[in-house]
């Protein structure tokens, strides 16, 4: 899958899944990282710097942690998050009648009951703000789910909304105004 998700463009790093509910690291139950995936220091360990399309360095990284989990860094690849909580979804419809609707782009539903839409943005750049109460960020990664999946209790793309399905479409130049301004970036 993570060659697969370099065909379009994005850059990935490997990162630990979960088992049982604890990071997959070696640290486990121990980790202070939370089970949504780590990078994997031995094999990225600049983490998020060392984020690639190269086919090589990715056969490299899956033959040495075939377990590990692809997950596309956010910025390097041009894209930006918008996570909504099931219980979120009234102040994106506020977002929406005040800015523009966004437009329908890939979509990744979690298993704690949040959704990802991945937009594009040109240029990238990096933000990581609570926009109204909606999380929208830029900085960072997403782990990404197999684009084949059938274990609806993992995260996974949502059905008409995965890449190949469509393209990822462009956050609105009326939301991005908003975003870039400097009392914005940061704010959580």
């Amino acid at each position: 899958a993570a060659l697969q998700y370099t065909e379009l463009g994005w850059y990935i790093i490997p990162v630990w899944g979960a088992r049982d509910g604890h990071c997959a690291c070696p640290r486990g139950a121990q980790c202070k990282d939370d089970a949504t995936g780590h990078p994997i220091h031995d094999l990225v360990p600049n983490g998020l710097a060392d984020a690639t399309i190269d086919p090589d360095t990715i056969r490299s990284w899956w033959a040495q942690y075939p377990l590990a989990i692809p997950a596309v860094a956010l910025v390097p690849s041009g894209l930006i998050a918008v996570e909504i909580n099931d219980c979120d979804q009234e102040k994106l419809d506020a977002l929406e009648a005040e800015y523009e609707p966004l437009p329908e782009t890939l979509q990744l539903r979690r298993a704690c009951d949040r959704t990802e839409l991945l937009f594009f943005s040109t240029p990238s750049f990096q933000i990581k703000s609570t926009f109204r109460g909606i999380t929208i960020h830029s900085n960072g990664h997403i782990v990404l789910p197999p684009l084949s999946q059938t274990d609806a209790s993992q995260n996974q793309w949502i059905l008409g909304c995965a890449p190949g399905d469509l393209l990822v479409a462009e956050l609105p130049e009326s939301w991005l105004e908003d975003l870039r301004r400097p009392s914005l970036s940061g704010r959580i």
